[in-house]
């Protein structure tokens, strides 16, 4: 880059998950490195990108535990995007922020994938409120980049009170939740811009209706 350039985040376009539950080969032969993604119960579930928050915590836990363990050749430490599937009764392929798998596990690695439970498993926490704030405010923000004429929900004061409501979901969930209102109605499908605060209200609760489903069924 030179001198007086400015860089600009574009968004990239996430790719549709398939319609139709698939096997974990048939998903594994549909993913590719730009895309994230998790496979449950042979649903596909579009991850979205972490905060800079959540990867200089999940950076600074990797560089911790791979210097400890590199002391006496204990395992490998990986950070995310890995996949981890996890076998019948499961059933599931999903993406810690950290894993680590012991030398004698080693034979579970593949190229793309650990087939088997990791020895150690972190997930870095769902923020709280004020986090949840400003983590749809820029989504919002990066949203009326994208499509200018946007309206200016990122400092519509009703937010607040929905950010609160939001505690319990990931960023990769309330990112979700931001750009999948868009989807809930045709006319907002074709235009963002038209994005309205009702539309994204009704985005969260979905949003925490599947995460409350998902918990439901890995009990």
């Amino acid at each position: 880059m030179t001198t007086g350039e400015t860089a600009v985040w574009v968004p990239t376009p996430m790719r549709s998950p398939p319609a139709e539950k698939l096997s974990f080969e048939e998903f594994h032969d549909w993913l590719d490195e730009d895309t994230w993604a998790e496979w449950v119960n042979g649903e596909v579930q579009m991850v979205s990108p972490a905060s800079l928050r959540h990867q200089q915590l999940a950076s600074f836990l990797w560089v911790l535990l791979d210097a400890w363990i590199e002391v006496d050749d204990m395992g490998i430490v990986l950070q995310a995007p890995f996949l981890m599937r996890l076998p019948p009764p499961l059933d599931r392929a999903r993406e810690p922020d950290l894993l680590f798998v012991a030398k004698e596990h080693r034979d579970r690695l593949h190229a793309t994938y650990l087939d088997g439970p990791a020895d150690l498993v972190i997930e870095i926490g769902p923020p709280n409120a004020d986090a949840c704030l400003a983590i749809l405010q820029s989504s919002l923000r990066a949203l009326a980049a994208a499509f200018p004429g946007s309206k200016p929900l990122a400092d519509d004061p009703r937010l607040k009170k929905l950010a609160s409501r939001c505690v319990g979901l990931d960023g990769r969930q309330l990112r979700k939740a931001v750009f999948g209102a868009c989807a809930l109605e045709l006319q907002t499908a074709l235009r963002p811009e038209t994005l309205t605060f009702e539309l994204l209200a009704r985005a969260v609760d979905v949003a925490r209706t599947e995460r409350d489903r998902l918990k439901e069924a890995s009990r």
